[in-house]
C-alpha cells in the first residue's frame, strides 16, 4: 500500500488517516511504517475505538466456531439485526468480521525504534469500557500532540455521535473554522 502511495506520501501536501476499531490498528501500523521509512507523517493519525496497540486484547470470541461468533456478537449488539434476517447478507459480512477478529486477536505488538511525532488523537465512546478506560495510555506512541475525545456511545459511538465526531474532526483538521455540519 505504501509503494502504491509513495509519490503521494512524498508530494509534500498535508494528509491525515483515520481508523475505527480495527481499521484504528491498521492506521497505527500504517503511521508506523511510513514513520520507519522515513517517509512524511499525515499531519494527525485518527485512532477510534481501539485500545492501545501495545496491551494485548483479552478474550477469546476469535476462537469460537463462526455461527456462535456471530451470535455472541448480535446478543452484544455488535452487529445490526438486519444482518440475521438477509441469508445473502449473512453469507458476506459474518466471515469477513469473523477473519478480523482472528487477525486482530493475533496480532502481537513489536515496540518500534523510533515513535511518531505526528499528532495523535483518540476517539472512544464513554461505555465502550475497555478502550474507554485505556484511551490515555495511547499517548506513548507519539512524540506530538497527543488529545482523547470521548463521545456518547459504545463501540458504534461513531454511529451514534456521527454529527459530533464529524464537527469534532472538521475542528481539528481546519481549526479556524466553526463546524456546522448538517
Amino acid at each position: 500500500m505504501i509503494e502504491k502511495n509513495k509519490s503521494l506520501l512524498e508530494d509534500g501536501n498535508p494528509y491525515n488517516i483515520f481508523g475505527h476499531s480495527m481499521g484504528g490498528l491498521l492506521a497505527y501500523e500504517f503511521c508506523q511504517k511510513i514513520n520507519e521509512l522515513g517517509l512524511p507523517l499525515p499531519e494527525n493519525l485518527f485512532v477510534s475505538a481501539f485500545q492501545p496497540p501495545d496491551i494485548k486484547l483479552e478474550g477469546d470470541i476469535h476462537l469460537l466456531p463462526m455461527d456462535d461468533f456471530a451470535e455472541k456478537m448480535r446478543k452484544g449488539g455488535n452487529i445490526p439485526e438486519s444482518i440475521f434476517l438477509d441469508k445473502d447478507l449473512y453469507n458476506l459480512f459474518i466471515p469477513i468480521l469473523y477473519a478480523d477478529y482472528k487477525l486482530v486477536f493475533q496480532y502481537i505488538y513489536k515496540p518500534k525504534e523510533i515513535v511518531m511525532k505526528n499528532n495523535l488523537h483518540i476517539f472512544t465512546g464513554n461505555t465502550d469500557f475497555k478502550v474507554y478506560q485505556l484511551r490515555k495510555e495511547w499517548s506513548r506512541h507519539t512524540q506530538g500532540y497527543f488529545e482523547d475525545h470521548i463521545f456518547e456511545g459504545g463501540h458504534f459511538f461513531i454511529r451514534e455521535s456521527e454529527q459530533k465526531v464529524l464537527e469534532k474532526i472538521v475542528s481539528i483538521l481546519i481549526p479556524d473554522k466553526i463546524p456546522t455540519i448538517v
